[in-house]
């Protein structure tokens, strides 16, 4: 282990924190303009969600009808209901400005959506007091050992993106 004031970072978590400062880093000193990492990910959940069955209703961003202040990325259909993504890198990007009520949207379910870097007990918690739902992209998230024993913790609460299928929706 190594100590970092009263901190302590097993090698792994290190070296996650490393690989994810560097991504960030080189993307910032890279891109001349806007980053395209977050309309990759937008496309990576459309196309992993087409292929589960779902149906694209929106996929240009836009403000809920009701709630200006939560703002979609796509908007799909699972039979009659309707999901709202959010879709960033992390949580940290629009997570807080988006926290409604879902009986306060127009859509029935809104599920944010990221790669689960930043996802803690606090956002957990703060996601099921607002009857939204947290997915992870992409499934390799066992990779992340902290991430993998968030996941393994809160199974109904922070699901891996490959679980969303009209036949979970229609259950969940």
């Amino acid at each position: 282990n190594t100590y970092i004031g009263d901190s302590s970072f097993n090698y792994l978590e290190h070296e996650i924190a490393i690989d994810i400062l560097v991504a960030i880093l080189g993307e910032s000193l890279a891109q001349g303009g806007r980053s395209n990492v977050g309309s990759e990910l937008e496309e990576a959940v459309t196309t992993q969600f087409l292929s589960q069955g779902l149906v694209l209703k929106d996929e240009k961003p836009r403000k809920d009808s009701i709630n200006a202040s939560v703002e979609y990325d796509r908007i799909f259909l699972a039979g009659e209901t309707v999901i709202g993504c959010s879709i960033k890198r992390t949580l940290r990007e629009r997570f807080r400005m988006n926290l409604s009520d879902i009986d306060g949207l127009e859509c029935d379910y809104l599920f944010h959506i990221s790669y689960g870097y930043d996802i803690d007990q606090g956002k957990i918690a703060t996601t099921e007091h607002f009857r939204n739902h947290l997915f992870v992209l992409p499934d390799d998230y066992h990779k992340n050992p902290k991430l993998a024993g968030i996941m393994a913790d809160n199974p109904e609460l922070v699901r891996p993106a490959s679980w969303v299928s009209p036949e979970n929706i229609e259950d969940y």
